[in-house]
């Protein structure tokens, strides 16, 4: 697995996002209490398992299956972060998505993608102030995860 970092701009995300896949589901993922990075991050990860299990076996990451995904940490208003996403598949399971969100953090939110690029400038610019933006492209011999980090 190779890990760049990246600086861009949040136009140039936006012009790069709808180029990796085809967008297919539209997240939002909130806590209920201001939690770091890594915890939401673990979190996402934890929700990330349980849905590629349910869509595509146990087996889903030796096999190279997966969602590819793009994922975006910012600041709500009240100060605690919050995850925008969209994952790349077709159908996902609504149901076990906001039981697993909802009992491990906060509120789930998906909705079916209807304007590629809209998503991906909606993901990357507020990700762009002091956020994180990363890409995980599921379907390749070689998994390759691109992150960008911004902060302080």
């Amino acid at each position: 697995m190779a890990t760049v970092e990246k600086y861009l701009e949040a136009s140039d995300w936006a012009a790069w996002i709808p180029t990796l896949f085809e967008p297919r589901h539209f997240l939002t993922l909130t806590s209920r209490d201001y939690v770091y990075h890594e915890v939401l991050w673990h979190r996402y990860g934890f929700l990330l398992r349980k849905v590629n299990k349910e869509l595509f076996g146990n087996h889903w990451f030796r096999s190279g299956e997966g969602l590819s995904w793009v994922m975006g940490i910012e600041p709500q208003l009240r100060g605690v972060l919050h995850i925008h996403a969209v994952w790349d598949q077709n159908r996902v399971p609504y149901d076990l998505i906001h039981s697993v969100w909802n009992r491990i953090s906060g509120y789930a939110w998906v909705e079916p993608v209807t304007a590629a690029c809209g998503v991906a400038d909606y993901v990357s610019k507020y990700s762009v102030k002091g956020g994180m933006v990363t890409t995980y492209l599921a379907r390749h011999k070689q998994a390759l995860l691109i992150q960008g980090s911004w902060g302080s």
